[in-house]
């Protein structure tokens, strides 16, 4: 059975090739376009535009870090992998590229076969023709190296099949030629060697697509005749030097039909597999040695394809491991037959080659146990009446007897019953291939009817069943009670008897239903999702694999802990990772990067095979991963033991933030070194973890962050004395201080905030500051006490006596905003004369030396009586910005994170239009609604070509929303999406609002058209620039003006049917694409090979080489500082 590794919808795939070393393919498609993809993780590695025209074949060198390309635009290409830039092109063939493939050995060799009717045969670390391959009369299809000697095979549409001797290229090469000879030869690019004389074989009556090197000289062809055909060469007696002798043959001796259409690909395969590839949207598996047919696939069973036309053009396989490729039209697919796959059970058996073997409990050895029935696949599922169908699973009843094994082979299904160790013929049972077991319970689906039996040594044993109209996607049990998926995404739990117990329904149905052995909790799979459900069927867990998961099952993690088995390890086909029970809690155990299937974890050791079936044990650090599950099954004792393992190790903040979101900020905060000190402390604060504060290390940080996060209460439990005194300043309290542990000064500091006059004498006298105490006494009238005079000489003086208020208030908590809406004000540094009018609400004290009449009485009744002073002092408040709003005030903190320049002109204009309203409202007069119906106007005006009332309107409604977020009516992450097409159209206008301003009739600036047709456009816009661009571009700069036109088919076909004449653009871009490439004077735009990859500085509106700078508020970049003249709002910096 074929097992996908990753299937990828794109353009037609003609050629996908393997990376001899790296799990990457090599993928040439027919919109010119060239993609490596990486089929162990399934992303994309890199994307190029490499040709004008499409890319029919592409190849990996076998041991450089270069590969090749060829297209319809006549050119071999030569790119360095690392950089994926284009090191060389190739000319001399006069019609399209077929095929290329490196010399497999050492030769600096690469063959590349064309409809020209020819082969040439290139040095690629020199970039010259060695040697022309003369002779087929039509379209040369494709041409391989022999795997070992100096051998070429080809095949043509002249229905020939060819091997050619290349011998005489190495001893042309041994010759030594005149100098006249090197320069005619250099300045009329001719090969070193023509070769015109080959084996031929004919045997197909139409003509040859693809041919392939077999073992000891065998060869295989297919062609548009629907054959492939099975040669044989005879190398005949060769000559010294020579490889094929006068008398060398080249014969079929077999045929392998069925293909209904032309086939065009073939392959051979180390594992003595034939796979052919045909328009007729087949491959064809066979036996290599017998030909006998193994099966077909179509491109839907090897992945997600629409139902429209998916003819296979190309088949290839790894060239050491056994893993196949294959290219349709509708993408590629990368795949391997697996003979067989070990099957884990819940006990130490498992199957593998058709027979089962149990597991040693101490290492991974295994002892056979018993051999199982062989089962051909039945008529019409892949392999029939060839291939022996490979168990899908395998429940264990008994130790091992009774057990059952499933087998699932396409559209046929069945399970066999080994009742006991006599039985020689088990019972066998069609089904649907969904199966459960739970104990001695057994639960099967046949067509619509659910069945449960009880297992024994005499067979199964029903005891209930129900028909189902609704289709059935898995079944599993929860202790008892079974659990059925249903298609349409229900998930529900049935008792014995099949009444509903509770339901959850979901937005896809799940496969993998597995329990728990305690059978609480049970796990299932929603394609790469994963979920942890309760008996209620309520999610407790949930993550998301990068890959596709390979298997699960239930264990636990933790050395010398309570095994309790609830947490779930899974399998992909990079890692071995956990889902703890609750809190969605997960992470990775170990890293594999390659495909292994679970037997059992426990502790910090697991078992898995490998697919081959080769057991392994393993152990790894299940420090983290069993403090994290501990805490998340609620297991105390565990996490304390664990805690104190981790803590021994520095693993930074992300294990902090999986603790903190499971609600566990004590274990959190614990696992925090010493270099994290400060987020401990605001951790400790926030998370409110101090209900020892005596026993707190560090008061003085985690008083400060308190205060920051308006906690007084804890701030005043965790502050010295003079701290507390502070707080109850701040919140007008007198809460009691105890002075027991203050030291001298932190007691004199509290009784000056608290007013304590008594208090701060006596502290005074107790210190023996005898005399201090008398002065303070004295000026401020207290009762008499007696002083130790000591030796004060001089005469005291009187100072003025300091009325402070009385404070009565208790400590509060102040209000706090969450943080989504929490609106950042301007930081100021407080000078002291503001700190003054601040606090005492006096005037400057400039005012005060222009005055000096008035006393502070005066003032004040002033201040309050003067209705019209005190505007013209709010007034002044305002303009220095200690009263003024976020979005009123350049220099706020919200507006600077927003990337306004408190130098741009324009922004403050728009303040100062806003100001009155705002200040009069308290809001701005526009919202989020009004400013779409502008965005709506702005790209009808676009449409209808008025560019300057678009860019003037795109503009407003960028600025405005992001007032809108200064002001706290939006988030940044609500207005995101506006802002981002906002961006592109106001760089877009101004690109073409220059271009029409300097256009002269004859210079169309071809970099404008450029940096217009670059820009992420809504896509009826985007076609007309790149029509445009693709127009204007097209006499002088053809290769840029192609790249348009592969923007332009493919946006084009996308929106086909909403827009009118898309078939005449479409048609017209292609005949750009034919076109011949024509180089214009400005060589920094000859080099572009892609409108994404394009560095603009938008200060000048031109194509750059780089740019420094970045606008922080529309994101356009400069190649000098200064007002973005993009947005005009920001800066470039």
């Amino acid at each position: 059975m074929p097992q996908t590794l990753i299937s990828v919808v794109t353009a037609r795939v003609k050629s996908v090739t393997f990376h001899p070393r790296r799990p990457w393919v090599l993928v040439a498609m027919h919109d010119g376009f060239i993609e490596i993809w990486d089929y162990v993780v399934n992303a994309r590695v890199d994307r190029i535009l490499a040709h004008s025209s499409p890319v029919r074949t592409a190849c990996f060198h076998p041991t450089q870090p270069i590969f090749a390309t060829g297209a319809d635009d006549r050119t071999v290409k030569l790119w360095d992998l690392d950089s994926r830039k284009c090191t060389s092109t190739m000319t001399g063939h006069t019609d399209y590229l077929r095929y290329l493939e490196f010399h497999p050995g050492t030769r600096p060799w690469l063959v590349s076969s064309s409809d020209d009717g020819t082969c040439r045969i290139w040095n690629w670390q020199s970039r010259q023709c060695l040697a022309t391959i003369v002779g087929h009369r039509e379209f040369v299809m494709c041409a391989r190296f022999h795997p070992k000697d100096d051998l070429l095979l080809t095949g043509s549409l002249d229905t020939t099949v060819r091997v050619w001797d290349l011998s005489p290229i190495t001893k042309d090469q041994g010759q030594k030629k005149s100098i006249v000879g090197q320069i005619t030869q250099s300045l009329l690019s001719l090969p070193n060697t023509i070769i015109s004389i080959s084996v031929n074989g004919e045997a197909h009556s139409k003509g040859v697509n693809s041919i392939a090197w077999g073992e000891e000289d065998q060869i295989y062809s297919s062609a548009d005749d629907f054959q492939v055909k099975c040669w044989r060469l005879q190398r005949g007696k060769k000559l010294p030097g020579q490889i094929l002798g006068a008398d060398a043959l080249l014969y079929a001796f077999a045929t392998v039909g069925g293909h209904k259409n032309n086939v065009n690909s073939v392959e051979i395969g180390k594992d003595n597999i034939l796979v052919s590839a045909s328009s007729d949207q087949y491959l064809r598996v066979y036996e290599a040695k017998s030909r006998a047919f193994v099966g077909q696939l179509s491109a839907i069973d090897l992945g997600p394809v629409s139902s429209e036309q998916c003819r296979f053009w190309f088949v290839s396989q790894h060239p050491t491991e056994f893993i196949w490729a294959a290219g349709h039209d509708q993408g590629f697919s990368v795949f391997k037959f697996v003979n067989y796959k070990p099957i884990p059970s819940s006990g130490q058996f498992f199957v593998k080659q058709h027979s089962m073997y149990q597991l040693a409990t101490d290492k991974p050895t295994e002892t056979l146990v018993t051999e199982l029935n062989k089962n051909s696949a039945p008529n019409s599922a892949f392999g029939a009446g060839k291939m022996i169908v490979d168990a899908d699973n395998l429940f264990v009843f008994g130790e091992p007897y009774p057990f059952i094994v499933g087998y699932n082979n396409q559209s046929s299904s069945f399970i066999q019953i080994y009742a006991n160790s006599k039985i020689t013929k088990p019972e066998t049972i069609e089904c649907a291939g969904y199966y459960a077991q739970s104990n001695q319970l057994f639960a099967y689906v046949t067509k619509q009817l659910v069945k449960i039996c009880r297992v024994t040594v005499g067979g199964l044993s029903g005891i209930s069943q129900f028909q189902t109209d609704v289709g059935i996607n898995a079944i599993g049990f929860l202790g008892q009670d079974l659990l059925v998926s249903y298609v349409d995404g229900q998930l529900v739990r049935y008792d014995q008897k099949f009444n509903r117990v509770n339901f959850i329904q979901l937005n896809k149905p799940v496969t993998n239903l597995i329990q728990s052995p305690d059978g609480t909790l049970f796990a299932a799979l929603q394609d790469r999702k994963i979920f942890i459900f309760d008996q209620n069927i309520n999610i407790t867990s949930t993550t998301q694999s990068a890959t596709d998961v390979q298997s699960m099952v239930f264990g636990s993690l933790g050395r010398d802990v309570e095994q309790m088995n609830r947490t779930l390890m899974y399998a992909n086909r990079t890692h071995i990772a956990y889902l703890a029970s609750h809190f969605s809690i997960g992470g990775i155990v170990t890293s594999l990067n390659r495909q292994v299937f679970l037997q059992s974890v426990s502790g910090q050791q697991m078992t898995f095979f490998d697919d081959e079936g080769t057991a392994s044990t393993t152990t790894f650090d299940s420090r983290l991963c069993g403090l994290m599950t501990a805490v998340a099954d609620g297991r105390q004792g565990d996490a304390q033991v664990l805690l104190r393992r981790v803590k021994k190790s520095n693993l930074g903040v992300s294990a902090v933030s999986k603790l903190i979101q499971a609600g566990m900020n004590r274990y959190a905060v614990q696992l925090l070194g010493d270099e994290y000190s400060q987020l401990k402390a605001s951790l400790s604060v926030d998370l409110g973890i101090l209900e020892n504060i005596d026993q707190v290390q560090n008061k003085n940080q985690l008083f400060k962050e308190a205060m920051l996060q308006n906690r007084g209460t804890l701030a005043f439990k965790l502050g010295s004395a003079d701290q507390k005194a502070f707080v109850n300043a701040l919140y007008n309290s007198e809460s009691e201080i105890d002075y027991k542990n203050a030291t001298l000064q932190e007691k004199l500091n509290a009784q000056i905030l608290m007013n304590d006059e008594n208090g701060f004498r006596n502290t005074l006298i107790q210190a023996g500051m005898h005399a201090a105490a008398k002065v303070f006494s004295t000026s401020r009238n207290l009762d008499d006490v007696e002083f130790d005079q000591g030796q004060c000489t001089k005469p005291i003086s009187t100072g003025k006596k300091l009325v402070l208020s009385k404070r009565q208030k208790p400590i509060f908590d102040w209000p706090t905003k969450k943080a989504e809406t929490f609106e950042p004000e301007e930081e100021e540094v407080a000078q002291p004369v503001k700190e003054k009018v601040k606090w005492n609400d006096e005037e400057p004290e400039e005012e005060d030396k222009t005055e000096p009449s008035e006393n502070k009485e005066t003032k004040e009744n002033k201040k309050w009586d003067d209705s019209d002073e005190s505007e013209h002092e709010n007034e002044k408040q305002i303009e220095t910005g200690s009263k003024l709003p976020p979005v009123l005030n350049v220099n706020s903190q919200a507006m600077k994170i927003l990337g306004f320049s408190k130098d741009s002109q324009a922004l403050q204009e728009l303040i100062g239009e806003l100001k009155e309203y705002v200040l009069e409202k308290g809001e701005l007069p526009f919202t989020a609604q009004q400013l779409d119906k502008k965005m709506k106007e702005a790209h009808k005006q676009f449409t209808d070509g008025d560019f300057n009332a678009s860019l003037q309107i795109f503009q407003e409604v960028f600025i405005k929303y992001k007032l809108l977020v200064a002001q706290g009516n939006l988030t940044q992450k609500q207005v995101q999406p506006v802002q981002n097409k906002t961006q592109f159209y106001m760089r877009a206008l101004r690109a073409e609002l220059k271009r029409k301003l300097e256009s002269t009739g004859e210079e169309e600036h071809p970099q404008l058209l450029l940096i217009f047709a670059a820009q992420k456009l809504e896509p009826l816009h985007k076609i007309l620039v790149l029509k445009l661009a693709m127009n204007k571009l097209k006499k002088q700069y053809s290769k840029q003006a192609k790249m348009c036109a592969i923007e332009l088919i493919k946006l084009a076909k996308e929106v086909q049917d909403q827009i009118e004449g898309a078939d005449d653009i479409i048609s017209k871009a292609e005949k750009v694409l034919v076109m011949k490439d024509i180089k214009g004077p400005n060589d920094l735009l000859n080099q572009i090979d892609s409108l994404e990859s394009m560095k603009i500085d938008y200060s000048k509106l031109e194509i750059c080489e780089s740019a420094e700078y970045e606008c922080p508020c529309c994101g356009s970049e400069s190649i000098q500082r200064g007002i973005c003249t993009v947005c005009e709002v920001g800066e470039w910096m």
